[in-house]
């Protein structure tokens, strides 16, 4: 049976999943509207540190991809971008270019097939010009891969990152074994879904040279196809807790982090979100 390996940015996904999504923290309002012809119209303002409002705009076309366009009217010039997706073209293969009002370029090539996937992302900016290539192998539910980060600024050649993964299945359990940060840092990461509504994940990340360590523990039960409820909690005592309700005409997103140390103290972190339209 054919087996298509995830890059290496999606080794141990799950996990990350669960103890990331929906965690959002921030004041949010948006709207989305998807319109006739492959078009989706999206516009709305959030706060975290500071009021950000956007627009963007997204469409698809079965004969080449999907362009994109975001436009923010307070943001890091980062955020205000257009984007270009080609992947109708040849069978398991995607090239993206983006650009951002910094400038920056990002040219994003993706080729995945059995047994193989690999990327290469091309970063180009005033003042840098960096290069990612990393490839991942894999059959039966086991992927092997490498990831590599080069500095080609001003005709040079320097090896900046080097790191390595691989993640299995057995018995409903899903396990990565990621480095990071030039193999600075160990992190191992469990996934298991005993249930369909049920989702449990942990992540441990260890660094060798000062022998520091970090947990997280991380959960998802849905209550029905309108409710799901997540939990999660770190070793150094922060609680977090998030509730997703969906209406016919809005999504309805709440998140909250404690100091479990603390409980008297208000909440560190706090979010409202509203979606309306085609969510």
């Amino acid at each position: 049976m054919p087996f298509v390996p995830p890059l290496f940015k999606d080794l141990g996904k799950k996990t990350k999943d669960v103890l990331s999504k929906k965690f959002d923290f921030k004041h949010e309002l948006k709207t989305v509207n998807k319109a006739a012809g492959g078009l989706t119209l999206e516009a709305g303002s959030s706060h975290v540190k500071g009021l950000n409002t956007y627009v963007k705009g997204v469409y698809k076309d079965s004969s080449f991809g999907e362009a994109e366009t975001e436009i923010h009217t307070a943001a890091a010039a980062k955020d205000t971008k257009a984007k270009v997706t080609l992947n109708k073209f040849y069978d398991g293969a995607a090239v993206s270019v983006s650009g951002t009002s910094e400038p920056a370029v990002t040219v994003d090539a993706t080729y995945k097939q059995d047994m193989i996937a690999s990327q290469l992302i091309i970063n180009q900016n005033a003042k840098a010009l960096g290069l990612n290539l990393n490839a991942s192998v894999g059959m039966n539910n086991t992927t092997v891969g490498v990831t590599s980060a080069l500095d080609l600024t001003g005709g040079n050649f320097s090896l900046k990152n080097l790191d390595f993964g691989a993640q299995t299945q057995f018995a409903g359990v899903h396990s990565a074994l990621t480095t990071a940060k030039n193999q600075k840092d160990l992190k191992l990461s469990l996934f298991h879904a005993p249930c369909k509504q049920l989702s449990l994940a942990g992540a441990l990340q260890f660094t060798p040279a000062d022998q520091s360590y970090s947990i997280n523990l991380g959960t998802e039960y849905v209550l029905d196809k309108a409710t799901s409820v997540k939990g999660r909690a770190t070793d150094a005592g922060a609680v977090a807790l998030a509730v997703e309700h969906k209406l016919d005409i809005a999504k309805l997103t709440v998140s909250a982090e404690f100091d479990a140390l603390n409980l008297g103290q208000p909440a560190k972190k706090f979010g409202m979100g509203v979606v309306f339209g085609d969510y």
